[in-house]
């Protein structure tokens, strides 16, 4: 029965717990002697007799812990310290600590989490600025403006012509010096009266704060017996 538990405790806590629990029992210590010439809490020293590794600070804590007792046991540190390395890996894959564990999750979900919000706070942001680019384009481009009649460089034997095209229902509209009425669907006209010869008509279009669309037409005049206004 003696060898039997001596084997258990040999293949389930490893070689080092064994070497250093017959150490100190070689040297009639007890281990909170130990710990206490050490100044380190005897609950450390417990958990490398022992195996449980796991309860060891992590880090180079742990490891200069094992240092110092295998120093003071007189051992050869840098054998134990290798079977230290190999037998805390296989334990720490059997029995892996769930805080632990827990812990990696919640900084993976972080980091997805962390690049969600960025990505959404880019995509407001980038939304923002494509409103805004909207609102300063409908704000300072000039509206469209089309003329209808009369036609560039036309030919009229009447005194008075009119002026149609379409443009925003918003925007205001002169042609020449006199403000034309715009209907809800932008349509315009304005009647004009024309001097003999060669006659220079601008139509300006414009909205609150925009830039101006210019669009003129000639349009000569030939005077002759007919002076009626056209339609």
């Amino acid at each position: 029965m003696s060898l039997f538990s001596t084997n258990k405790v040999f293949f389930d806590k490893g070689i080092v717990p064994e070497q250093l629990r017959s150490a100190r029992q070689a040297r009639g210590l007890k281990l909170d002697q130990v710990a206490k010439l050490l100044n380190i809490h005897v609950k450390y020293l417990h958990a490398l007799e022992s195996g449980d590794y796991q309860k060891l600070p992590t880090g180079v804590y742990g490891q200069n812990f094992l240092r110092e007792y295998v120093n003071f046991l007189r051992l050869d540190y840098k054998k134990i310290a290798t079977q230290f390395a190999q037998e805390k890996s296989v334990f720490s894959t059997k029995k892996l600590d769930p805080f632990a564990v827990r812990v990696v999750g919640d900084k993976k979900i972080v980091t997805v989490s962390s690049l969600a919000k960025s990505g959404s706070l880019i995509l407001a942001v980038a939304a923002c600025l494509l409103y805004l680019f909207f609102l300063l384009n409908r704000i300072f481009v000039p509206p469209p403006l089309t003329i209808n009649s009369p036609l560039d460089n036309s030919k009229t034997k009447t005194a008075q012509i009119i002026v149609s095209g379409k443009t925003d229902a918003e925007a205001t509209v002169f042609v020449n010096t006199d403000q034309a009425a715009v209907d809800n669907d932008g349509n315009f006209s304005q009647a004009v009266d024309l001097k003999s010869g060669l006659n220079l008509i601008t139509i300006t279009a414009f909205k609150k704060n925009s830039q101006k669309n210019v669009v003129t037409r000639r349009v000569l005049f030939e005077t002759g017996n007919n002076t009626n206004t056209t339609n």
